[in-house]
């Protein structure tokens, strides 16, 4: 609901560059309807076995993120011609109004007082209540798909977000937050789980 920037922008694009992006279930392995694939996809990877091992690539760079952007904005302020600089402008402007009416839906849902209440409200509660350098704990499944939209809406400090990486496994955020208060004990930490992460801890 609150993404359709980033949808159109993977069904639309004629190429993707993909910077050290594992192509795996968080992107659907870039398959349809999500990824067009008739699009042209260049993979820069430091990691040679990820190159190309859930969706075939056109172009495949072994090499570190950083050093490829840097050699890629070289050739492009001598070669690229500007009428594609205009055309790329201007599809970003458009990707942009679309992330514009994607916040303001957002927003208006944050705002609802109908029951039963949006987990995107409760996450929104939740975030706006607690101090900013709060230790964060979020646990995988569908809470982490609800929180993640919002966790953007405020900074936060370095290393103090916490999550289960990719496969998103249920019942990692109370063994987290555990580790997050021994860790920092002079800090309040957080936990937003939903009821079947919680109860892969009973």
């Amino acid at each position: 609901m609150t993404a359709m920037a980033y949808r159109r922008a993977a069904i639309e694009a004629n190429v993707v560059l993909s910077l050290g992006c594992k192509w795996d279930h968080t992107i659907l392995y870039g398959a349809s309807p999500i990824w067009n694939q008739d699009q042209k996809l260049i993979q820069v990877d430091i990691d040679p076995t990820e190159i190309g091992k859930n969706r075939p690539v056109n172009v495949a760079i072994v090499g570190d993120a950083k050093a490829v952007i840097n050699q890629l904005l070289e050739e492009m302020e001598k070669n690229l011609p500007k009428e594609k600089v205009t055309e790329w402008s201007q599809w970003n402007e458009y990707l942009q109004d679309v992330r514009k009416n994607d916040k303001q839906q957002l927003e208006k849902m944050l705002k609802s007082n109908k029951l039963p209440m949006k987990p995107h409200r409760l996450v929104y509660e939740v975030l706006d209540f607690i101090p900013d350098d709060t230790q964060l704990v979020i646990d995988g499944g569908d809470i982490y798909v609800f929180s993640l939209d919002l966790i953007s809406l405020k900074p936060r400090p370095p290393r103090s977000f916490f999550r289960s990486i990719s496969m998103g496994h249920l019942g990692t955020g109370i063994p987290y937050a555990i580790g997050a208060q021994m860790a920092k004990p002079d800090k309040l930490v957080v936990c937003i789980t939903g009821d079947g992460s919680f109860m892969f801890n009973i």
